[in-house]
């Protein structure tokens, strides 16, 4: 397990330091010690898009923690499988503002019963939720791929942000539109794929 507290420069006033808490567990037999990364360039490597040069040259990770440029959280164990048998494997993140609620969250979910019930409430709650939206599986993809241009920080949103025209909400008030929500505008190449924005958002 891995306690980091990130100490990166404040740039307010109020900003909060964030403790990330990391475990890899499981009932299968381990060789070894974890060994765990924090520093992006270290493990994947400079400049490179491919396979992490850590794992592709099997590098021992650093199990170092300290300030570093881009942080990520890299965990490695060796395990030993028998023929014809399975086990789990759990990888738990905890990140809170509170050192003891980080470590709170992991010592709950160290215990594999908590897991499992967690997954059980979050499916329940999911398709109480589907249902309610009266949305069917075969849109969830579709939904979810529309929800990420609007929520993420997309290569759009680059592309959208280094537009040097800049408009302001208020210029949307003459057309009847608020801006207070996202817009999408979608634009299709042929009109017999039009069927693509009624099965999207028929119920929206």
């Amino acid at each position: 397990m891995i306690q980091w507290l990130s100490k990166e420069e404040k740039e307010e006033k109020n900003e909060q330091n964030l403790y990330l808490i990391a475990k890899l567990q499981t009932d299968i037999e381990k060789i070894g010690e974890t060994e765990y990364e924090i520093s992006k360039e270290k493990f994947i490597g400079r400049n490179n898009l491919d396979i992490p040069e850590a794992i592709r040259n099997s590098i021992p990770l650093s199990k170092k923690i300290g300030l570093t440029t881009e942080g990520i959280v890299a965990l490695k164990n060796t395990i030993k499988i028998l023929p014809e048998s399975k086990g789990y494997i759990d990888f738990l993140i905890s990140v809170e503002y509170e050192k003891e609620m980080a470590e709170k969250n992991i010592n709950k979910y160290s215990i594999t019963e908590n897991v499992t019930k967690e997954f059980e409430i979050v499916r329940a709650k999911t398709d109480a939720e589907l249902r309610y939206l009266e949305m069917k599986g075969r849109n969830i993809d579709i939904y979810q791929t529309i929800a990420s241009y609007i929520i993420f920080d997309t290569p759009f949103h680059k592309k959208i942000k280094n537009k040097s025209c800049q408009y302001n909400q208020c210029d949307l008030w003459k057309y009847g539109i608020s801006g207070d929500l996202p817009i999408i505008t979608i634009t299709i190449k042929y009109l017999n794929d039009v069927y693509v924005i009624k099965r999207s958002f028929k119920n929206v």
